[in-house]
């Protein structure tokens, strides 16, 4: 049969492919950002300094774009693509007014932020090279919001508009920038590396801006606040709200890791990107797949066929999710040797990361399907109770780190992360249980321990694999080293572990299948977050 591009299902293969590809840059700005400056003060500044715009404006940001979408709609179809495109130019004017003023407020009070956010460094000789660099960074961070508020709405404009390239490329594009400031701050000097976010930031500005304009949007100078406009916002509030709490729990991380020693900021953020690099393409990827089709199911009132979904995408995800925990957690040191160790980043930057990182992956296997079954609720309209979930759970997380990292230090801090994470989902699952009593099977706990029982298996079986195949390979050969004995661990994993779910007879895995695009589905957008 001749591929046909056109497809709808050709289209989601190709953003599949793009989305990937996207994601893998921005992977591969963390290792060259690793490469060159290790676990530094230099990267401990970058970190908190650039999170801290996105800690006070980013949940606003998020939610608006999140909300637009639905406002947009209904202008779109009741009065037209003018008045729709009015009505995002008041949207876009407000957010840019708002920006220029907190922006200015962060510049003029950047030191004082500084001081608060980054106050574990206070007081601390050692530390005061990343106070002074991090007061820099805060200014150019600032500088971003105004470009990043345009842009979130841009996105939401072009996703309606079904334009899901754009938001890809100009992520790749985003990636790009950082990458190549980050090789320019290594050779003339650290403080270009913040100029990586802000071209960043301008450039995805520009690209989604001119698409729009492309695709006939006309930009109006129009400031009123009008209903419609109100409306957006009280919409985002629980949105907000949610994302906002999942901020303040992650802040607090990086603020708890600034009373600890030099390097324990890069240390979370290194071990936390290569742990959302498995969140995101697996639990997020699939999770985007199947919701539309959740909620067009629940919508229609076809109650079997929502639940059939739930039922084979939660159990697809604990079938890759509980194998991938198992192997992050046994091979926790050369994941990282062979991801980050290279460089500026040596073998104490190594053991410093695959701590942490081991503490995160306890949680992996309820992490990945997190997404998927968030947006189960979603699908039924219900948007307070992983919000409500959400704040208990982020209340937990604070309160584990503030009992924990005292006796463990920054493996505290992600463990307590887990913690939360685990209780999180189990929350959840109980509760859509509750709601829908036909939802959860009865032998759902009896596939689960299978599953578990056949991971094991696999995972302990590739263990002496990848001891026979590193054992011909000289010490000094570390980077090729841990990719062939990875690579024949991972594969040997992959075979004990098909055979041992085909023998205990658990279809799970073999759902995924049935999510792979067909033709006549709609083209779903997969891009995500940024990485």
């Amino acid at each position: 049969m001749k591929f046909n591009m056109k497809s709808s299902a050709a289209i989601t293969l190709v953003m599949m492919a793009l989305t990937l590809s996207s994601k893998c840059i921005g992977f591969v700005r963390e290792i060259l950002m690793a490469s060159y400056f290790g676990t530094s003060y230099v990267v401990d500044a970058y970190v908190m300094a650039s999170n801290i715009p996105f800690f006070i404006f980013g949940g606003l940001l998020g939610a608006l774009a999140t909300a637009f979408i639905p406002t947009y709609s209904k202008i779109h179809e009741e009065e037209g693509k003018l008045h729709a495109d009015l009505f995002m130019s008041r949207v876009i004017n407000i957010l840019l007014v708002a920006s220029l003023i907190i922006a200015a407020l962060g510049i003029i009070f950047s030191d004082q932020l500084i001081f608060v956010l980054a106050h574990g460094w206070v007081g601390n000789p050692d530390m005061q090279p990343a106070i002074d660099l991090a007061k820099f960074f805060v200014k150019i961070a600032f500088m971003t919001i105004f470009f990043s508020a345009g842009s979130e709405i841009f996105d939401a404009y072009q996703r309606y508009h079904h334009h899901y390239y754009t938001p890809i490329m100009t992520a790749m594009a985003y990636s790009i920038s950082i990458i190549i400031f980050i090789v320019i701050a290594h050779h003339a000097g650290n403080r270009w590396l913040i100029g990586g976010l802000l071209a960043g930031f301008v450039l995805r500005f520009l690209l989604v801006g001119l698409s729009s304009r492309h695709r006939e949007y006309r930009h109006k100078w129009d400031f009123r606040f009008t209903d419609t406009v109100k409306m957006v916002f009280i919409l985002s509030a629980p949105v907000f709200v949610g994302s906002t709490i999942g901020q303040i729990a992650s802040f607090v991380d990086k603020l708890m890791a600034s009373w600890l020693p030099e390097g324990s900021i890069s240390a979370l953020n290194y071990s936390l990107l290569v742990h959302n690099l498995f969140v995101m393409i697996i639990g997020s990827m699939i999770a985007m797949y199947i919701y539309p089709k959740m909620a067009r199911h629940f919508a229609a009132g076809e109650m079997s066929a929502w639940q059939d979904k739930f039922r084979k995408g939660l159990g697809a995800l604990f079938s890759l999710s509980i194998p991938i925990c198992l192997g992050c957690l046994l091979y926790n040191k050369q994941i990282i040797r062979l991801v980050y160790e290279r460089n500026a980043f040596d073998a104490q930057a190594t053991e410093l990361t695959s701590t942490v990182f081991f503490y995160y992956a306890i949680g992996l296997a309820l992490w990945i399907p997190m997404t998927f079954l968030v947006q189960a609720f979603y699908s039924t309209h219900d948007t307070k109770t992983p919000v409500i979930i959400g704040i208990i759970c982020s209340c937990i997380n604070v309160a584990g780190n503030l009992l924990m990292i005292g006796p463990f230090g920054i493996r505290g801090i992600s463990l307590s992360t887990s913690i939360a994470v685990i209780i999180n989902a189990i929350a959840l699952i109980v509760i859509l249980g509750k709601n829908h009593p036909l939802l959860i099977e009865k032998n759902f706990p009896k596939k689960i321990i299978k599953i578990i029982c056949a991971a094991v298996c696999a995972i302990a079986c590739s263990y002496p694999v990848h001891q026979i195949v590193l054992k011909p390979f000289p010490a000094k050969e570390g980077g090729i080293a841990q990719l062939v004995s990875l690579a024949a661990a991972a594969g040997a994993a992959v075979i004990v572990y098909l055979i041992l779910m085909k023998l205990l007879k658990i279809e799970e895995l073999t759902y995924i299948r049935e999510m792979l695009p067909k033709r006549g589905d709609d083209p779903v957008d997969l891009s995500g977050p940024e990485l």
